[in-house]
């Protein structure tokens, strides 16, 4: 309890000028409005339902955790921290999945994310 509250406490000082990338190791796909994501490096995947899948496009290493929380508010209809409170419970999932990398900058259209 007290990793998954560290690790969402990190992931909110994250939140401002931070950038959230997806990992060369992962592929992805939608099936029946779900994304499923495979981690080709252990072997493990994760379900994502609509919501989680709109947050997982945004993960392209160039969209900040800020700019992410005012487009989940927006087309979701939600508040802005109800829409960063499961932003950033969903990414401190996905980095403990190691299905993400967050960085203080955003990645050039050519940069890659390891």
């Amino acid at each position: 309890m007290n990793q998954k509250r560290t690790a969402l406490s990190n992931a909110k000082k994250a939140s401002r000028g931070y950038f959230v990338g997806r990992k060369d190791c992962v592929v992805w796909k939608i099936i029946d409005q779900k994304g499923i994501l495979l981690n080709l490096a252990n072997g493990s995947y994760f379900e994502a339902g609509p919501v989680a899948l709109t947050i997982w496009k945004k993960c392209d290493g160039r969209t900040s955790l800020s700019e992410m929380t005012g487009f989940i508010s927006k087309k979701f209809h939600v508040k802005q921290t109800t829409a960063q409170k499961d932003i950033l419970k969903f990414i401190s999932e996905l980095k403990r999945q190691k299905l993400v990398k967050i960085s203080t900058s955003p990645v050039s259209l050519t940069d890659r994310i390891s």
